[in-house]
């Protein structure tokens, strides 16, 4: 007999651990959940907060280009009418803005499409 009462405490026991492996797992498959769930909140919140600072980034270009647009007008180049900027080469254009302070190429060409609008 005491052997057939020592398995059924084993078996008990063997119950007891299977319980609380189960539980254990439950547990885990929550706290996974979790995990995941915080993660995808992180990564939509680092996404956002990626996407506002390249919508930052681009505004701030914009602003920049509409300051260089304001700068740079016939009256800064000292020129008086469109029918002079005709007259001047794209090197003399360039040369001019140069002399203003707005360096490269790309301000030039703005400036150059800029005038061909207003013509």
């Amino acid at each position: 007999m005491t052997e057939g009462t020592h398995v059924v405490e084993l078996r008990k026991d063997v119950e007891g651990l299977k319980e609380q492996l189960c539980a254990s797992s439950e547990s885990a498959k929550k706290l996974i959940d979790e995990l995941r769930s915080m993660i995808v909140a992180m990564v939509t919140h680092l996404n956002n907060s990626n996407l506002n600072v390249a919508a930052r980034d681009n505004q701030t270009e914009q602003e920049v280009n509409r300051k260089h647009t304001v700068v740079i007008t016939l009256g800064t180049l000292g020129i008086r009418s469109l029918q002079n900027v005709r007259r001047l080469s794209f090197q003399s254009l360039t040369t001019k803005i140069s002399e203003v302070g707005c360096t490269g190429v790309n301000n030039s060409l703005k400036l150059t499409r800029c005038l061909r609008l207003q013509r």
